[in-house]
């Protein structure tokens, strides 16, 4: 399926993308399991690792309300000072270490991408296209810079912008014309291309983007907001991208 409205696309000389279930496939995730491995890798106690795994999972569902409320950034370290785990400058102990290195093993199946997209995106770099990832995430840049550099496309990204670095998150108008501004260009001249209607397609049309669909089913019931937002294109799969671009 592939639907648009009409807006002129001819001007557009950048694509950029959400990650999570647009750049990566989107996968069921059991939430509560990532906590409990991080309980197991922290060294937690059989008798005390649910109850510190639901005391995560509810800082971090605290954590996503507040960002989808006032579209202020989040971050991990966040989630873990809610539940006493505090370390001056994330300097964190061996114990906490082990508990993130559990966490983010428990995260990596999750974190590939679609292995349509390289070729895609050299396709659009030989006519002048950039290309950009914007994200919402509370994890650290470094974490995904090492997955693209694992799946050999760090080259074919131009810019990589991600919440955790920032004050803002999506919808906020300010991360996307901050993303336009780092690729040199103007927010008109992007097309921003995610999964949810809320904080991709509205988002990046507030800011003067065209929002592009990038639907799947699965989304979690309590992650959807519901916007009366029509996008400029509907895609179900990536090479679908390259007829936008003169």
């Amino acid at each position: 399926m592939m639907e648009t409205v009409s807006r002129d696309s001819a001007d557009l000389k950048a694509l950029i993308l959400d990650w999570g279930g647009t750049i990566t496939p989107w996968h069921q995730v059991d939430y509560r399991a990532q906590w409990t491995t991080f309980a197991d890798g922290y060294g937690t106690m059989a008798c005390s690792l649910n109850n510190l795994a639901a005391t995560l999972l509810d800082a971090e569902r605290t954590l996503w309300r507040r960002v989808h409320d006032d579209h202020s950034s989040g971050h991990l370290r966040e989630i873990f000072e809610a539940v006493g785990i505090v370390q001056p400058d994330e300097d964190y102990d061996a114990a906490t270490l082990a508990g993130i290195e559990a966490y983010r093993t428990f995260w990596e199946p999750h974190t590939f991408t679609h292995p349509a997209w390289p070729s895609v995106w050299e396709h659009l770099r030989s006519r002048g296209v950039k290309i950009a990832v914007l994200s919402n995430t509370i994890w650290p840049r470094s974490w995904h810079e090492d997955w693209f550099a694992r799946d050999g496309v760090s080259d074919l990204l131009d810019v990589q912008v991600y919440s955790s670095d920032l004050e803002w998150a999506k919808p906020h108008p300010k991360i996307f014309e901050y993303t336009a501004e780092q690729l040199g260009l103007d927010p008109a001249e992007c097309a921003y291309l995610g999964d949810r209607r809320y904080e991709d397609v509205f988002g990046a049309q507030r800011a003067g983007m065209q929002g592009w669909w990038f639907p799947h089913d699965g989304l979690p019931p309590d992650q959807i907001v519901e916007v009366d937002v029509t996008p400029e294109v509907t895609l179900t799969e990536p090479d679908q991208v390259i007829g936008f671009f003169a």
